[in-house]
């Protein structure tokens, strides 16, 4: 079922996209309306999975990390991947797994400080 929306909830949702961090009352006064409402209808987005999470988008070099992504062969059949590409999911520094298909079937992003943490960080995933 597709949802028609009004101009206030595209508003909202082009604020939010901005700037997902907007208070309500800031996104109030930018479309004219009370923090209320504004609260009112991203509950409502949330509840039509129309918004499932809110993300902020930053500049990772002014934070002095890099992204390497990791090319990997996994046999899925094998007992235990799953297992494995949980562990390596929850890794503090790994950023995106993504399944794929071809030789290089599992791509895995993670963020290093420089060349020797990623070879740590390579190391520890290695050793899962």
């Amino acid at each position: 079922m597709v949802k028609e929306l009004g101009l206030l909830d595209r508003k909202i949702l082009y604020y939010l996209n901005n700037d997902c961090r907007l208070p309500n009352s800031k996104i109030a006064k930018l479309c004219g309306t009370s923090k209320q409402v504004v609260g009112s209808k991203i509950s409502s987005f949330m509840k039509q999975d129309i918004l499932t999470k809110f993300i902020t988008i930053y500049d990772n070099e002014k934070l002095g990390v890099s992204f390497y992504n990791i090319y990997l062969e996994v046999d899925h059949s094998r007992p235990g991947s799953k297992k494995a590409i949980k562990k390596i999911c929850n890794l503090k520094y790994t950023c995106w797994v993504v399944k794929s298909f071809g030789k290089w079937n599992l791509v895995v992003s993670i963020l290093a400080e420089g060349n020797r943490d990623f070879r740590k960080k390579l190391g520890e995933l290695f050793s899962i």
